[in-house]
C-alpha cells in the first residue's frame, strides 16, 4: 500500500475524493488519528474532519488515484 497525506476543504471535493476512489481497483484506506474509514464511502468520509488532514492508502497498482491526490497534498 502506498500513502498520501492530503485536505480536502469542502463538501464538493469530499465528493470528488470519493467517486475517484471508486474507480480504484482495491482498498481505498483512510486514516485520521485512530480511525480508518472506507474511502469509497460517502457517509464514512463525511464522519470524519478531513479539513484538517486526513492519510490516505491505495494500491500501488493505482495510478491515476495518486496522480488526483496530488491536487490536495499539503505541506
Amino acid at each position: 500500500m502506498e500513502s498520501v497525506k492530503i485536505k480536502l476543504i469542502d463538501i464538493d471535493e469530499i465528493r470528488e475524493f470519493v467517486n475517484e476512489a471508486m474507480k480504484v481497483d482495491g482498498e481505498v484506506d483512510v486514516h485520521k488519528g485512530r480511525y480508518v474509514i472506507d474511502g469509497k464511502s460517502i457517509m464514512g468520509m463525511m464522519s470524519i474532519d478531513v479539513f484538517s488532514g486526513i492519510e490516505v492508502f491505495f494500491p500501488p497498482t493505482a495510478a491515476d488515484f495518486k496522480l488526483f491526490l496530488t491536487r490536495f497534498t499539503f505541506k
